[in-house]
């Protein structure tokens, strides 16, 4: 199956969503653009205390609607995916942020983030407070 690149689009698009997020008071912990070894596909992994406070079914009601009205973004609701800061996928996100002493994007080719297998990882920069 052919791998699917991530754009740029996608990159700025995901900075616009969190942005979007964190506007509407939905906690946003850590974020990354992680592509699937073996079918590929992007998803952008979004850690979130709201996760943990109310729940991965209530979490995902808040983002809803936000996802849906961001039209002028190619990201679609299923291209997002829930998780809490307390996940290994998360922690690593964190982790692998720590070195860099001012917001960096970071591109990992990775065979496995936080227990699962990847092929590649693009990192958001640790977010600041808005």
């Amino acid at each position: 199956m052919a791998q699917e690149a991530l754009l740029d689009r996608h990159l700025q698009d995901g900075e616009e969503l969190l942005r979007r997020l964190r506007n509407a008071q939905f906690d946003v912990t850590a974020a990354s653009w992680v592509r699937d070894d073996e079918g590929g596909l992007w998803s952008l992994y979004v850690a979130s205390k709201n996760v943990d406070d109310h729940g991965l079914g209530d979490a995902y009601g808040q983002i809803r609607p936000i996802v849906r009205a961001a039209t002028d973004l190619c990201i679609g609701p299923f291209d997002v995916k829930l998780i809490s800061p307390s996940h290994s996928m998360a922690k690593e996100i964190i982790k692998l942020n720590e070195p860099y002493p001012v917001p960096v994007y970071t591109r990992r080719r990775l065979r496995e983030m936080g227990g699962l297998r990847m092929g590649e990882a693009h990192i958001y920069p640790g977010l600041k407070a808005s």
